[in-house]
């Protein structure tokens, strides 16, 4: 059977193939997101981002989970100052027309469509924040307990139980999935500790 994943030879396409296959989710989307679509598939494009994502998950889930959050609040919190801005600019604008009235309520469309909908976005990143902050403590919690279980075993002269490999195993077993990259520097002799900076960037 064909290898799917992509060989030495040079080429954009097969540069953003390499980045899918070693979990480069940044690498991907930033192309996809700063150059023209018409130069290369759009499918093409979201497919290999959609690998480039199974991968990372597989290869590291505590990282990834980090990193999704901070994709995800970084996004909402953009759109909540934006929607604050343009809020502020509605609302300054109708006070100077209505100077020499003194005082004015906000325009009819802000108290009664914008407001709700920034309040809703505000209440959306409290709620990442704090989903953030408990999936990080959960995380944290996982590798104590598994550095308190290899220790256990050391001192019993037991072998530490091993990470069930689901992420090795499914790639395996489906043809069509590349397995997971686990050469350096990403990897860093059999395993990267959760926490530290892979150097990658």
């Amino acid at each position: 059977m064909k290898d799917p994943r992509p060989g030495p030879e040079g080429g954009e396409a097969t540069a953003r193939k390499r980045a899918a296959y070693a979990g480069d989710v940044d690498a991907v989307w930033n192309e996809l997101v700063s150059r023209d679509v018409s130069l290369f598939g759009l499918e093409d494009a979201f497919e290999q981002l959609g690998r480039a994502i199974e991968v990372r998950c597989g290869g590291d889930p505590a990282r990834f989970a980090a990193e999704t959050f901070a994709r995800m609040i970084s996004f909402t919190t953009y759109m909540m100052m934006r929607c604050s801005f343009y809020i502020n600019t509605r609302i300054s604008g109708a006070a100077r027309s209505r100077r020499q009235f003194g005082p004015s309520e906000p325009p009819q469309d802000v108290s009664e469509s914008l407001l709700p909908r920034l309040l809703d976005i505000q209440e959306h990143v409290a709620g990442l924040l704090e989903a953030q902050a408990r999936v990080a403590r959960l995380w944290t919690l996982a590798d104590a307990k598994r550095d308190e279980n290899a220790r256990a075993a050391r001192r019993y002269g037991e072998a530490p139980a091993a990470d069930p490999p689901e992420a090795a195993l499914d790639h395996r077993e489906r043809p069509d999935v590349a397995p997971v990259d686990r050469s350096p520097p990403y990897w860093l002799g059999g395993g990267l500790r959760r926490g530290e900076d892979r150097g990658d960037g």
